[in-house]
């Protein structure tokens, strides 16, 4: 297990550091291109809208640092189920407001026909 947990970190670590460059695609790559992200009311499914969610967000939002963290992990054959917290500074282009972010989630990885580990399901819940 703590293997499979340092390649899902480095997977995270590596989507952190997109994200903060402002490349949105690259970002998006941590998900497979069937999955589904669920924030609040509103869900995207597949890769053309996670893309489109993902440039849309970094016209609105500027990360400054993010951090994940693991809070707990446990797999069966090629997929492991995730519960993790992101931590950050946010600005907002709109008005340009810095704001601390603390997010929780649930997030389904499945490994990949490449080897890869990338997220089928994500939910950011309260």
């Amino acid at each position: 297990m703590e293997n499979l947990k340092s390649i899902i970190n480095k997977v995270l670590e590596e989507h952190v550091n997109n994200v903060i460059k402002g490349d949105a695609i690259a970002a998006a790559a941590l998900f497979d291109d069937n999955a589904t992200i669920v924030e609040g009311q509103t869900a995207y499914s597949g890769r053309v809208a996670i893309d489109k969610a993902e440039a849309e967000q970094k016209n609105t939002i500027e990360f400054i640092s993010m951090k994940h963290t693991i809070d707990g992990l446990s797999s069966q054959g090629d997929y492991a189920y995730q519960l993790g917290h992101v931590t950050g500074k946010m600005k907002i282009k709109a008005g340009n407001t810095e704001i601390d972010m603390l997010n929780n989630y649930m997030a389904a990885w499945k490994k990949q026909k490449d080897g890869i580990w990338r997220i089928c399901y994500f939910v950011y819940y309260p």
